[in-house]
């Protein structure tokens, strides 16, 4: 079992958003705080489990770093509210384990008398979902917001924008436990969920979706890392490393890049070579996956993580360790991460072919950069890690046509009906 627990992941992913854009990562926070303050008032004894309706509570906004809504979205009034809410919903379907429940996300801006018949479970978390948001953007942005002042608000919209259902777990819940208060002062992700237990196979596909979640930023960062991660564990593998070092190997790469998510897009995306003064910028992803991961999983992970850009020599970054300092795990995922870059195609470059790549390798290790065995059990496995790892990667690259295919369809439609 990941050595993260459950508390830890929802710590990563806010981290994580936070370098995109704090505003709207806390108040995603606060929404799920909201949420989770209701459902206690008043439990819907959904077939859905509770955390996954608190995380996708705190993304519900995560679409908006892919339509480049959030400058509009952090003042709470759009002109258009299903841009986000279609590519928020589209992502987290086919990027998380939430499935039917990313249609909550899809939902959250519709106004109660807009459902029509159509209140099944998922409508009713909907709606909930629509108050607690509500409720955090009128108190956080306007001072004249308490306790009486949202009372009147949301009483006066029952039934028509808001349900009669979700306006009385709201009001219950600020009864009990002074909701707008405890949102004004701050809410921390241990507020929210709790910081023990460890994921389990279901929740470690949340944090896949905390990684699928870069190509917000970049489309070849999220490729490159679901194929590094894979050529990882394959590696480790055929070295003859148990299972918890080959685990500690993938997860260790699947969270590497994760830092890329505070390089701006420009950077990550410019079709050619960077400036010296931008490459120093691209190289301090590697500090923030570091400072994203620090307490959030195993030490083992977070140095697996945070030191595939190090070299043997001691001339890498972001510390200059040296080989003594650089365990197996370790030079396994900077082998992976370069075998990934060097075949993959980026805004810079064409994927190489085999001969360049095993040309790059072996020039790499000639100069003491990287590990001489494991590179030469890549290289002479390099067909069968190759292709195992595109079989792995497909399903993500399918997933994004996929959900660039629907957003245009589903964007047209739901606009058409709410005008």
């Amino acid at each position: 079992m990941i050595n993260i627990s459950y508390g830890g992941m929802a710590l990563m992913i806010q981290r994580s958003l936070n370098k995109v854009d704090k505003r709207l990562l806390d108040h995603g926070l606060k929404v799920a705080f909201i949420m989770d303050a209701m459902l206690r008032e008043m439990p819907m004894g959904m077939g859905f489990d509770k955390d996954s309706v608190l995380l996708i509570s705190m993304l519900h906004d995560i679409g908006a770093y892919r339509t480049d809504e959030i400058d509009r979205l952090v003042g709470f009034e759009t002109d258009n509210v299903w841009e986000h809410s279609i590519y928020g919903y589209l992502f987290l379907r086919e990027l998380s384990p939430a499935g039917d429940l990313a249609r909550i996300v899809l939902y959250h801006h519709m106004d109660y008398k807009d459902f029509g018949d159509k209140r099944g479970d998922v409508e009713k978390c909907a709606q909930f979902l629509h108050v607690a948001d509500r409720a955090d953007i009128l108190v956080t942005y306007s001072e004249r917001w308490n306790s009486t002042e949202l009372e009147n608000y949301f009483k006066s919209r029952r039934g028509a924008n808001f349900s009669p259902e979700a306006v009385e777990a709201f009001l219950k819940a600020e009864k009990a436990g002074s909701v707008i208060e405890r949102i004004k002062a701050g809410i921390e992700v241990g507020d929210v969920f709790k910081k023990s237990g460890y994921l389990d196979n279901q929740s470690i596909k949340y944090l896949e979706t905390l990684i699928y979640s870069i190509d917000f930023r970049s489309r070849h960062t999220v490729i490159h890392t679901v194929a590094a991660m894979h050529i990882s564990r394959l590696i480790a593998e055929l070295y003859g490393m148990d299972e918890n070092e080959a685990e500690n190997v993938y997860y260790g790469t699947m969270l590497h890049d994760i830092g890329k998510i505070g390089i701006p897009a420009d950077i990550l995306e410019k079709p050619g070579r960077l400036t010296d003064e931008e490459m120093e910028i691209m190289k301090t992803h590697v500090a923030m996956t570091e400072e994203i991961l620090d307490g959030c999983a195993g030490q083992e992970i977070v140095n697996i993580a945070s030191r595939h850009h190090e070299k043997l020599g001691g001339n890498g970054y972001h510390k200059g360790l040296c080989a003594g300092e650089l365990s197996k795990c370790e030079r396994i995922a900077a082998v992976s991460d370069v075998i990934s870059a060097l075949c993959g195609v980026r805004s810079y470059k064409a994927a190489f072919p085999k001969e360049k790549v095993f040309e790059v390798l072996s020039e790499m290790c000639g100069k003491g950069l990287l590990d001489k065995d494991i590179v030469e059990i890549a290289l002479n496995n390099f067909d069968y890690i190759t292709d195992e790892a595109g079989k792995y990667s497909k399903p993500v690259i399918d997933a994004y046509e996929k959900i660039n295919g629907e957003y245009a369809e589903l964007l047209k439609k739901f606009s058409r009906a709410s005008r």
